[in-house]
């Protein structure tokens, strides 16, 4: 899916309550999720992003590339790896795939199996 799609797939989406461990770039862009584990496995990965169609089309990759990964999988995600999905991205916008990263690890470190 495009940038675009992924955008367009999140806002048909009712968004999660206020999440904890919110992350933010310094700026004015932030992004949290929270992870539901099962088996070992992520079953639901919801997030909240702050409204830059590229840090909400990132968070919404991650969301669908995490579930069904083990935590260790999941940790294995960088941002390299989403911007490879994602050529159309310009380099002025690249840096909202660290962040949607470090938002997702940090849920990762706080979800209890």
């Amino acid at each position: 899916m495009t940038v675009y799609e992924l955008f367009q797939s999140a806002l048909r989406r009712e968004p999660p309550p206020d999440l904890p461990h919110v992350v933010d770039d310094g700026e004015q862009h932030r992004a949290a999720f929270d992870l539901t584990f099962e088996h070992g496995r992520i079953v639901r990965a919801q997030y909240r992003a702050s409204t830059c169609v590229t840090l909400v089309a990132l968070c919404e990759e991650l969301s669908r590339i995490a579930v069904g990964l083990t935590r260790a999988q999941a940790l294995g995600l960088n941002a390299n790896s989403l911007l490879l999905l994602h050529p159309e991205i310009p380099p002025a916008r690249q840096a909202r795939a660290a962040l949607a990263v470090r938002a997702f690890e940090a849920a990762l470190l706080e979800t209890t199996l």
